[in-house]
C-alpha cells in the first residue's frame, strides 16, 4: 500500500468514526436560577440508552438518571434545581456504550425586588491570612462555591447564620447582621506546620521528602528547599504524623506550628567512631604493656 493510499484510507476512517458520534446534548437554556427547572436534551442513536449525570461547580453529583432514546433517537430528563443550589456552572455528561458527550449551563443569583439587598462580599482566609481556595459557603440555607475563596452575594438587612466548609469538614460557623454592605473576612480554622529538617550536626538539609500522615494515610507530602523547609498548609486540628525518612513524630495540631527534624546520623558514622575508638584503645593497651614491660 502506498503512502498516499494509507493517506486517504485513515481520513475515510476518521470521518466514518466521525459521523458515527451521533451523541449530543445540550439543555433548553444556558443561565438558569434557583428553583428552575433544567431541560436535558439528547440525541444520539435510536432506543440506545443513555446515562445522564449532572455535577455541580465544585463537582460533587447533583443528579442522576437513564433514559431510553424513542425511534428517532431523541429523548430528555428534567433536573429540578432547589431553592438553595449552589450558584455557578454546572455541567451535564451524557454517555451510552462508545459513545460520551457533555455540556454546560450556569446557575445565577435570583434578583431581588427588595431595595434592601446589600452587596456582601466575604474572603475566606486561614490563621495565617492565606486565601483558602475551593470550598463552600453556607449562608442560613443557601450554599455557595467558589473556587477563588472569595464570595460575592446579596442579602436583604437582617441577621444570617455562616457556615463554611472545607472538604466536607465544618471549619468555620458563626452569625451575622447584615446593615448595609461590607467585606468580612472569614479566617478559617486551618493551620500551618512549617518543617525545619536538619542533619545530626545542626545543618539544614535541602531536598528531603517530608510527609504528613493522619491515621497511618498520607495526606500531603513536601520537599525541603534550600534552607531545609517543607510547609504544609491548610490543616485541620487533629493528631498528624511527620514521616522525614526513618524519623518519625507526631503533632497535636492546635494552632500554627513551626518544628524542627534533626536526622539521625548515618550508619556508617557510627561504624568509623567504633573503628577510631578501638584503634585509639588497641595503642593505649600497648603502651601501657610496654610500660610494664
Amino acid at each position: 500500500m502506498g503512502f498516499k493510499s494509507f493517506i486517504a484510507l485513515y481520513l475515510a476512517f476518521l470521518i466514518v468514526f466521525a459521523a458515527a458520534q451521533t451523541l449530543t446534548v445540550k439543555t433548553d437554556k444556558e443561565v438558569y436560577k434557583p428553583g428552575d427547572v433544567v431541560r436535558v436534551e439528547i440525541k444520539g442513536r435510536p432506543k440506545a440508552n443513555v446515562g445522564v449525570e449532572i455535577r455541580d461547580p465544585g463537582n460533587r453529583l447533583v443528579f442522576v438518571d437513564q433514559i431510553r432514546l424513542d425511534d428517532k433517537g431523541f429523548g430528555s430528563c428534567l433536573f429540578e434545581l432547589s431553592n438553595f443550589s449552589v450558584l455557578g456552572v454546572y455541567t451535564v455528561y451524557v454517555a451510552s456504550p462508545g459513545e460520551f458527550a457533555k455540556c454546560e449551563f450556569t446557575v445565577v443569583e435570583k434578583t431581588f425586588e427588595n431595595a434592601t439587598a446589600f452587596n456582601v462580599v466575604f474572603v475566606l482566609v486561614d490563621s495565617a491570612g492565606n486565601a483558602v481556595r475551593g470550598a463552600y459557603l453556607r449562608v442560613d440555607d443557601r450554599e455557595y462555591y467558589s473556587d477563588e475563596g472569595v464570595f460575592s452575594i446579596l442579602l436583604d438587612k437582617g441577621e444570617y447564620h455562616i457556615v463554611v466548609l472545607k472538604d466536607g469538614v465544618v471549619v468555620y460557623e458563626g452569625d451575622i447582621v447584615v446593615e448595609a454592605s461590607r467585606v468580612y473576612k472569614l479566617e478559617l480554622s486551618l493551620y500551618c506546620v512549617k518543617v525545619m529538617v536538619q542533619d545530626f550536626l545542626g545543618r539544614p538539609v535541602e531536598g528531603v521528602e517530608v510527609k504528613l500522615l493522619k491515621e497511618g494515610v498520607e495526606v500531603g507530602s513536601e520537599v525541603t528547599d534550600e534552607a531545609g523547609v517543607a510547609v504544609f498548609r491548610f490543616l485541620k486540628r487533629g493528631v498528624y504524623e511527620l514521616e522525614v525518612g526513618d524519623t518519625v513524630v507526631t503533632v497535636n495540631l492546635e494552632d500554627n506550628s513551626v518544628l524542627t527534624v534533626r536526622l539521625k546520623p548515618p550508619w556508617f558514622l557510627w561504624a568509623v567512631v567504633f573503628i577510631v575508638l578501638t584503634v585509639v584503645f588497641y595503642f593505649a593497651i600497648r603502651k601501657l604493656i610496654m610500660k610494664t614491660g
